[in-house]
């Protein structure tokens, strides 16, 4: 994902990598106005009480381990900084995740199953995105299959499965570019913000 924004950026004249954090290169860069971070649960909180110290918004896409001290790196961060966690930065998702809450309020004596297919290499099952149609679907945690296996970038299907009858929600990315493409505009968007944290709920509203 790191070298999917680097190319995106690429074509965006609003945009410049000033910084790159690997943990298998040696880091370039120096200061930069927001950070972008597609790293490994263990980095992420560290890098949250570095963007905090440095005073830079922080998008912070990482899914997986101890999300619960994740989560409490990020509020100590929101206090002085910008901060959006988000497992998905596709506006698409958010749309998706509106309709699963509406099909679950109006689908009574439906059943909802999550069912998220991913390429081989992801670690975190289920994925981020799918907890959170989970959630929104009313799922029981038997109901969110997932398969790690191939090339799938993403995939994520919401089934309600009634009576005789179902309703399906789809979404799937074909490349990592999509989701290159919405941490931009997501960067771009929280540079903008006051300290606090925020969700992609807020950036769909301004």
């Amino acid at each position: 994902m790191g070298r999917a924004v680097q190319r995106a950026a690429l074509g965006r004249d609003d945009l410049r990598v000033t910084a790159r954090i690997d943990p298998l290169l040696p880091e370039e860069g120096g200061e930069a106005d927001v950070f972008l971070d597609f790293s490994t649960p263990e980095a992420a909180i560290a890098h949250a009480a570095l963007c905090a110290e440095k005073g830079a918004p922080l998008v912070c896409c990482v899914t997986g381990g101890d999300g619960e001290a994740r989560e409490a790196a990020l509020e100590r961060a929101a206090e002085r900084i910008a901060v959006l966690p988000c497992a998905n930065l596709l506006l698409s998702v958010v749309t998706m995740r509106r309709l699963a809450r509406l099909a679950a309020a109006e689908l009574h004596g439906f059943r909802p199953v999550v069912l998220e297919r991913h390429h081989a290499g992801k670690r975190d099952a289920p994925s981020g995105t799918a907890k959170w149609l989970a959630a929104d679907a009313g799922a029981r945690e038997a109901d969110v299959l997932s398969v790690r296996a191939g090339t799938l970038a993403g995939e994520h299907e919401v089934t309600f499965y009634g009576d005789g009858e179902t309703v399906t929600l789809l979404h799937r990315v074909d490349g990592r570019e999509a989701f290159a493409r919405g941490a931009l505009s997501a960067a771009v968007w929280l540079s903008g913000c006051a300290p606090g944290y925020y969700t992609m709920e807020d950036m769909t509203r301004g």
